[in-house]
């Protein structure tokens, strides 16, 4: 070892000068210490930092992440609630626009014009039956005015069969009493109970059941049991209100009946099934007896008397008068249809019958062309889509004008288009709503007609919830423009129908009561019906229509009343 030794310690004892060398290299240890830990400090921090920098970013991804879904579900939200709001706005645009039927129906068509221009020629082929109807709408006047002519003058040539009912009462607005009524119509059961307090009426209280198919398609013991049993139901239910006393009750037979007896309301001998019945061993029965018959086997319902069966359109007729003397004809339009008239019947021989006597006519004017006289007017797709029915060949008319087939023609019609690839070029799966049988039913119908957004917002979303996907503009107005003409179809022949009756009547200023399910559903429906009425009626008549909500069950409560009252008595013609 050597050791470097200043000059001013040279003096100094060798043991001294290595001590002062160790002491002089002591201190320089703990310099070099210190250095490392000052780095070792530096590069904590700096690790310390960055991890600091990415949790910032983290939290900041993180924060503008769920901002971004709040925004976006906000945005949502609020289209949304934008969307809700245009179509109640388009709704009651719909409805206030019924305020001025000219405007309304000047819309629809001024749409069905523009869209029929614009279309091409093959297309016009294929929908030209449907649009073009006015040769359709004359035959079917000239067509009801003659059956009517031929049931008046009782002539054999009649190909329709007109029920009429001899009424020498009518509604006054004075009748009182508590009634169960059964209203057996399109695949339901209603059963309510009625008050009649004078003008007052009160029928809110109602339960609707439906029908099973194997028992519309079953046998008559079927069908009278499942009467029977949801009657014992209701009457259970209703314990409280109706008490235990005897019940009187009115049946609401909306089929094609005659009364078996002249005096006797209590039978309906049944000539055919529709609207999807078919129960084979009841035709040509006292229906009406047999159901009061099964009525007094339960305890629970042996208590209930029937006093009226009637028709659908008989009751209304009953109802409108109560509600307007000058009501002279009624018109149901629902899943089927019917009409019928008042027209005096002259002295019967008692001093009463001179001055109240009168003759109820049911028309039944649904089943007009059974004969063949429409078959000119059909188009392929009213051929295709009463296919289904248990009955194709009868209740021609009502198959282009009833709520139970309007869907069927609108499916078959778009999907001739689709095969034709005029409609839904961009939709490659297999249309299960047009392939399947009522898989398009009138109820959506009704929404696409009832769509006046330009838009189309109903339209497409009725369309997504179908299953269709993507949808372009021209799919949504080629859409709404079929719904359009088949629903104009069908408010025309209605119309022309209503028409006659009208004229056959010859009353200058005339009342008539309607109802039915497509009448107060579809507002475009009810304002073309009307209008096209009066214009085929003609300036010679003033006629007003009365809509009367349950009027065939509020009608045959009041029969019911008017029953217990005064003898009716009903002949068959």
């Amino acid at each position: 070892m050597c050791f470097f030794v200043p000059q001013d310690e040279q003096k100094s004892h060798p043991c001294e000068l290595i001590v002062k060398e160790v002491s002089r290299g002591a201190t320089t240890l703990p310099q070099k210490t210190t250095t490392n830990s000052i780095h070792f400090s530096k590069e904590k921090d700096e690790q310390s930092r960055v991890w600091v920098i990415v949790a910032v970013l983290l939290i900041l991804v993180i924060g503008v992440s769920c901002a971004a879904i709040c925004l976006y579900m906000f945005i949502k939200r609020r289209r949304s609630k934008n969307q809700k709001k245009k179509k109640r706005r388009d709704e009651q645009r719909l409805l206030s626009t019924c305020n001025d039927p000219e405007q309304f129906l000047g819309v629809g068509e001024a749409f069905v014009q523009q869209t029929w221009e614009g279309l091409d020629t093959p297309m016009k082929e294929i929908l030209k039956d449907l649009v073009m109807h006015t040769d359709l709408c004359e035959e079917v006047m000239f067509l009801l005015k003659s059956e009517l002519d031929a049931a008046r003058s009782k002539e054999p040539s009649a190909t329709t069969d007109m029920f009429s009912t001899l009424v020498k009462c009518l509604p006054t607005g004075k009748e009182n009493g508590e009634f169960v009524v059964l209203n057996m119509g399109s695949r339901s059961l209603r059963i309510l109970f009625v008050k009649l307090k004078g003008q007052e009426i009160d029928s809110h209280v109602s339960v609707t059941y439906t029908i099973p198919k194997d028992v519309r398609l079953g046998t008559c013991t079927q069908l009278l049991n499942f009467i029977e049993n949801r009657v014992s139901m209701f009457v259970t239910l209703k314990q409280q209100e109706l008490g235990d006393r005897e019940i009187f009750v009115a049946v609401v037979f909306s089929f094609p009946c005659k009364h078996a007896a002249e005096d006797d309301l209590t039978t309906a001998q049944l000539t055919k099934w529709t609207k999807g019945f078919n129960c084979k061993d009841v035709l040509d029965t006292d229906f009406g007896t047999l159901l009061h018959q099964q009525l007094k086997k339960k305890t629970t319902t042996r208590k209930l008397t029937i006093k009226v069966i009637i028709n659908d359109a008989v009751g209304l007729l009953m109802a409108g008068v109560h509600k307007d003397q000058a009501c002279m004809i009624s018109c149901v339009l629902g899943k089927g249809v019917n009409g019928c008239y008042i027209k005096d019947n002259g002295p019967d021989g008692t001093a009463e019958g001179r001055s109240t006597a009168k003759m109820i006519i049911a028309t039944e004017w649904g089943a007009l062309g059974e004969n063949g006289r429409l078959d000119k007017f059909r188009t392929e797709f009213d051929q295709t889509a009463i296919t289904f029915s248990m009955s194709p060949k009868q209740q021609i008319l009502e198959k282009m004008v009833g709520m139970l087939y309007i869907g069927e023609i609108v499916r078959e019609v778009l999907l001739k288009l689709v095969k034709e690839g005029y409609l839904f070029k961009l939709y490659f799966g297999d249309l299960p709503a047009l392939n399947e049988k009522r898989g398009f039913p009138t109820e959506h119908v009704m929404k696409i007609d009832s769509d006046v957004d330009k838009d189309s917002l109903v339209t497409r979303d009725l369309l997504h919830a179908l299953e269709f996907d993507p949808i372009s503009e021209y799919d949504c107005m080629l859409v709404k423009f079929v719904c359009r003409i088949v629903l104009r179809r069908a408010a025309y022949l209605a119309a022309a129908a209503l028409a006659s009756m009208v004229k056959h009547v010859h009353q200058r200023d005339i009342t008539v009561a309607i109802d039915g399910s497509l009448w107060r559903a579809h507002p475009r429906f009810k304002e073309e019906m009307k209008a096209q009425a009066k214009i085929f009626a003609g300036p010679d008549f003033n006629v007003k229509f009365e809509s009367i909500l349950d009027g065939s069950e509020i009608g045959a409560a009041l029969m019911t009343a008017v029953s217990l009252s005064r003898k009716l008595s009903f002949r068959d013609q």
